[in-house]
């Protein structure tokens, strides 16, 4: 797997990662992320990883629900990793690393649980991302994704084809409209189950999770 240079900022530009939360709040649904964790079956004491943790939200609903696990959340954007340490700063089970965006920087069969949300959709080479995810998932973990399917209105996806054509992410957002789907389908993962979608102005979001074999 090729490495990343540097970093891709999640809404493209790195002068607005400090306004991520408010912007994302005003597209999405406040409990939209709690309503993906409360669909989750995750042990008492896992072993989590959050790939592509950003500023630490996802970190932050997990522990709502699930207080005793150990979450690791990983990202390559220094400047969202900020904004998360602040948030978790007295949380004595999470840590939060900065990588560069190759290899996960873990064992092989190392957590219980990964969860991503939000973050295929602006990389690339996501079926090598995903069978790394495989790699460091233990034998019959859990690997939870919330990420674009494929939008059946056309008005939305013009909406989404339009916004993605001013992103400076656009040669890697060509292929976000069904992220989920492509995710999957070029990975080691099977037998995808869906549980949760959210509808919102520029497509659909769904949630689903995959297991280990």
């Amino acid at each position: 797997m090729s490495k990343i240079i540097g970093h891709y900022p999640a809404l493209g530009y790195g002068f607005l990662t400090p306004y991520y939360d408010k912007i994302i709040g005003s597209v999405l649904p406040r409990s939209f992320r709690s309503e993906f964790v409360a669909r989750m079956d995750i042990p008492w004491d896992a072993k989590i990883l959050d790939f592509g943790t950003g500023t630490g939200e996802m970190i932050l609903s997990l522990l709502d629900q699930y207080p005793l696990v150990e979450i690791t959340g990983l990202d390559t954007d220094p400047i969202a990793l900020k904004l998360a340490r602040q948030k978790i700063s007295k949380k004595n089970n999470v840590q939060v690393t900065q990588y560069d965006g190759g290899y996960l920087p873990f064992e092989d069969n190392h957590f219980d649980t990964v969860v991503s949300c939000l973050v295929f959709c602006n990389i690339g080479e996501r079926g090598r991302f995903a069978d790394e995810i495989y790699r460091v998932l233990k034998p019959n973990g859990r690997f939870y994704l919330c990420d674009f399917g494929y939008e059946t209105k056309r008005w939305k996806r013009v909406i989404f084809r339009f916004l993605r054509s001013l992103s400076p992410l656009r040669a890697l957002l060509k292929d976000s409209e069904d992220v989920v789907s492509r995710v999957l389908n070029d990975s080691k993962f099977n037998d995808l189950e869906f549980f949760y979608s959210i509808n919102i102005i520029t497509g659909t979001l769904n949630c689903c999770a995959t297991v280990k074999r």
